[in-house]
């Protein structure tokens, strides 16, 4: 299914979606931010022009769809809109030992850098990774704006280095 949601927007066959998906889990993993940037660039400006239009209307919705659609290819559990004691997170990626915990922004006017940091620290503050830290964690913030994407990704020690410490 994901497979093909991913088919639909970016005109790819399975056959090209594959050996991508590979290389992202291994960028995540690796904390390769470069290619995994480039991976989502990559999504991103395939989608048709005339699709793009269908997708403004309901823009961090679709979005996220898309990405999550990539990020479910790679084999993890997904949880998506997860309620906890000081709000809600966006998604949770699970793999044996690994988790990913995930915020996507979207905004046409704010900087993407802005909305990186945002999301992050809003992982940070609300303590979105409590429940899973005897696992490898990973931080990604995704923001998006219009045929635009930037990602940030961070280990839990280092993320809770930067973050933690602007947030008291």
């Amino acid at each position: 299914m994901f497979s093909y949601i991913l088919g639909t927007y970016t005109n790819y066959d399975e056959s090209q979606i594959q050996p991508m998906t590979d290389n992202m889990l291994k960028y995540i993993l690796n904390l390769d931010e470069a290619n995994l940037q480039k991976s989502f660039e990559i999504l991103l400006h395939k989608i048709p022009n005339l699709l793009y239009g269908k997708l403004k209307k309901e823009f961090e919705a679709h979005y996220q769809i898309l990405a999550i659609s990539w990020l479910q290819l790679l084999g993890f559990d997904i949880e998506e809109e997860i309620m906890t004691i000081k709000g809600r997170m966006d998604a949770v990626l699970k793999q044996k030992d690994n988790i990913i915990v995930i915020e996507f922004k979207f905004s046409e006017t704010e900087s993407m850098d802005n909305m990186l940091d945002d999301g992050l620290s809003q992982i940070i503050t609300n303590e979105y990774y409590k429940p899973y830290q005897n696992k490898n964690v990973i931080l990604l913030s995704v923001a998006f704006q219009p045929r635009n994407v930037k990602c940030k990704l961070l280990d839990l020690k280092r993320a809770l280095s930067m973050y933690k410490n602007e947030n008291n």
